[in-house]
């Protein structure tokens, strides 16, 4: 609802703030469209996610396409500081980065 709030005010000509249009219209087209498409296959991710969130619905948290961790009785704010997800977000990293170094893209490779 907050959203609707905003492109409203957007619309109206708040500086700063979307248009309803970014939502229904050609504006943001582009991002709707990749937002709904598969990550690349070379892109690594992780849905991290607890049903006591309060805030979204752990249902649309999980990717079928990835890997995902439940994080039991975390909130929505305190999941960035649950010891479990700070552990698996830290090994995700780890892989990732090993991954990038036995594999180095032409980006990387530039960098």
């Amino acid at each position: 609802m907050q959203v609707v709030g905003l492109g409203i005010l957007g619309s109206l000509g708040v500086p700063g703030v979307l248009r309803l249009s970014c939502a229904v219209g050609d504006c943001c087209a582009r991002f709707w469209r990749d937002l709904a498409a598969p990550l690349p296959d070379d892109v690594a991710s992780l849905a991290i996610y607890s049903r006591t969130d309060g805030v979204v619905d752990w249902r649309a948290c999980i990717d079928r396409r990835g890997p995902a961790l439940e994080v039991a009785g975390a909130t929505h704010c305190g999941m960035i500081a649950h010891p479990a997800a700070l552990h698996a977000v830290g090994e995700a990293l780890q892989r990732w980065a090993a991954d990038v170094r036995d594999h180095p893209s032409p980006l990387t490779q530039a960098a």
